[in-house]
């Protein structure tokens, strides 16, 4: 247990990843401003969209904009069952050329060709739009810092998989360190261990 809901909620300004759950909201809170989810979070929305009621139930606990790389027919069709129905939610889409100029910045400065992840991107994004940025359980290894066992990741890092897996385009360790340079840094405040209540 965090306890970190109260002070997440407290940002003027929140930002979720791959449509994570917030039914634990004591520890990761319950506002949320932009949330991003990846294609195939999406692609199941494919065969519903025409269902209107089925695409209200599954966005339910959504609201503010709902950040997606790129539009699809089915993607349109969602986000038009969600002004019918006056859902405070807005899909909005990825601009491709500021994507590709945060991945290039991360490249010259020491990412070595890789695919920067969701997490990165929005850190990058955050710290163009806001004052103080703080970023809240990113933690990529399987263990925390005092040798416990960590729960739960919203993604598996190649550092989970066996080592066969590995070939993946993401450098979770490699981007961890860069996050925590921007922390050692002060530019952006790294929470990776219970907060204060």
């Amino acid at each position: 247990m965090s306890n970190c809901g109260r002070q997440i909620d407290g940002a003027d300004y929140v930002f979720r990843m791959n449509l994570p759950p917030t039914a634990h909201a004591q520890d990761v809170g319950s506002k949320r401003n932009i949330t991003t989810a990846i294609y195939h979070q999406m692609k199941k929305f494919q065969k519903h969209s025409k269902k209107k009621e089925e695409v209200l139930e599954m966005l339910e606990s959504l609201y503010g904009l709902l950040f997606i790389r790129k539009p699809t027919g089915y993607l349109l069709a969602v986000d038009q069952v969600l002004q019918d129905a006056g859902r405070p939610l807005k899909l909005v889409y990825q601009n491709p050329q500021h994507y590709i100029s945060i991945n290039d910045y991360w490249n010259r400065h020491g990412l070595n060709h890789v695919t920067v992840t969701t997490g990165l991107y929005l850190i990058s994004s955050a710290l163009t739009l806001c004052d103080d940025v703080t970023a809240y359980g990113f933690w990529p290894f399987p263990f925390t810092e005092f040798g416990k066992k960590v729960p739960f990741h919203y993604w598996v890092g190649h550092i989970f998989l066996p080592q066969k897996e590995r070939d993946v385009m993401y450098d979770m360790a490699a981007e961890f360190m860069k996050i925590r340079d921007l922390h050692t840094g002060g530019v952006v405040r790294v929470v990776t261990d219970k907060c204060e209540l």
